[in-house]
């Protein structure tokens, strides 16, 4: 007989990136956006660029939702993160819309 433990099945499966918004959500011409990312389940963001990402959830150093900030057009936030379990994810968010063309 097989067995099949759904707590085991997702303890192998790395977290990835869900999701990401910018607040104001709208174009904007703002000097900077807050982006917000949430994951498939708590991790802790890791990397050279660590330190740019504050928890918004967080517990015992992991979280599901981590916000920073952007201030260019079309600026690409990198992300590496790890789970509990010691799995490791990477994902990206590409902020659209701050414009800073005026109308002609």
């Amino acid at each position: 007989m097989l067995s099949y433990n759904i707590f085991s099945h997702l303890l192998l499966l790395a977290p990835t990136l869900v999701k990401g918004e910018t607040t104001p959500a709208g174009l904007t011409n703002a000097a900077e956006v807050t982006v917000t990312l949430t994951f498939s389940e708590p991790v802790k963001i890791i990397g050279e660029n660590a330190s740019e990402f504050t928890a918004v959830d967080a517990k015992d150093g992991y979280a599901t939702t981590y916000t920073t900030k952007a201030t260019e057009v079309n600026e690409v936030i990198n992300v590496t993160f790890e789970d509990v379990a010691g799995h490791t994810g990477t994902g990206s968010y590409t902020v659209t819309n701050i414009d800073r063309v005026g109308p002609t």
